[in-house]
């Protein structure tokens, strides 16, 4: 049975939610909420990246703009490349809303993706981490805690949620697609 593109994005976009929630929520947001009670940031840490509704919502937005920018970028010409991959940028953004930095993280986000699926291998490893970082940077500037507090919760948010938000955009937009085929022909 053949899939069309709707459908494989649709397919792409859950898989990347569910994947990046389990590794969000199971290890970093657990690993986290430790080493921010240290470093005295708990509670805003909790209250800003806790699972809760806005939260997912939120990084369905995400999800859908990272896979939305992935496949305009494998499918526009390149003069148009960047004018679309623009318009998907300001429709995450606006679609997340929220506060101006938010909305700037989830622009980055969505070029990010699009960064991280020009390349292969390792480069594809750099580029998610390089992009990852940038996003997180963007979301961490609302929060509310300061040096060391506000750093950890950076960094823990660039590795656990938007590289694999970033990366996962990428290669799932990528292999699903030929998994999709493959165990539809057996």
């Amino acid at each position: 049975m053949p899939q069309s593109p709707a459908l494989r994005l649709l397919v792409t976009v859950v898989a990347l939610f569910l994947g990046v929630a389990v590794v969000w929520w199971a290890l970093g947001f657990q690993l986290g909420k430790g080493i921010m009670e240290e470093l005295k940031g708990g509670a805003a840490f909790k209250r800003a990246y806790g699972f809760e509704q806005g939260n997912q919502a939120a990084l369905l937005v995400l999800a859908f703009g990272a896979v939305v920018s992935v496949a305009l970028h494998q499918a526009a010409p390149a003069q148009g490349r960047l004018l679309w991959l623009s318009a998907a940028a300001l429709g995450t953004a606006f679609a997340l809303g929220g506060q101006g930095s938010s909305m700037v993280g989830a622009g980055l986000t969505a070029f990010a993706a699009a960064a991280a699926a020009e390349t292969e291998g390792r480069q594809r490893l750099i580029a998610s981490g390089i992009g990852a970082l940038i996003a997180a940077f963007a979301f961490a500037l609302v929060l509310e805690s300061e040096g060391g507090a506000w750093a950890a919760a950076w960094v823990l948010r660039a590795v656990f949620f938007f590289f694999p938000l970033v990366f996962g955009a990428a290669f799932l937009s990528e292999q699903l697609p030929r998994w999709l085929k493959s165990s539809s022909k057996s």
